[in-house]
């Protein structure tokens, strides 16, 4: 793993809202190499991985994010029409209700228990 980090970070606007963001760097990673982000407490992780094929983005949506405390949702901008991978923590449902609202943002699929046996079912995995 490289880490390529700002003295000072870069700092921009982005959304509905102009929300600032701060870009600290970046991190490089090899094949088979992974880091964890940390949201809150230290068992709240969220972990991604470098392949020699690509990346996983998440670890396991049924079992890892939901013991690490988060909640994974495909959502699409009505706007500009694109699609995103969210991980919303348990905790923080009110503020992420507010940001959909807020960027013109709709729920297209919540990856529940119940929600992954529909998906299993239907491509009969």
């Amino acid at each position: 793993m490289k880490l390529n980090l700002l003295k000072k970070p870069r700092k921009f606007h982005v959304g509905k809202n102009n929300t600032p963001m701060k870009d600290f760097g970046k991190i490089y990673l090899s094949d088979d190499e992974m880091v964890s982000f940390n949201f809150l407490k230290k068992n709240n992780n969220y972990d991604f991985t470098k392949k020699n094929w690509g990346f996983y983005a998440s670890q396991s949506i049924g079992q890892r994010v939901k013991s690490n405390n988060f909640i994974m949702y495909l959502v699409k901008n009505l706007v500009s029409g694109r699609f995103y991978l969210f991980a919303k923590h348990t905790n923080k449902s009110k503020e992420f209700k507010r940001y959909l609202k807020e960027e013109k943002l709709k729920i297209i699929l919540k990856f529940s228990e119940k929600n992954l046996l529909k998906i299993q079912e239907l491509f009969k995995i």
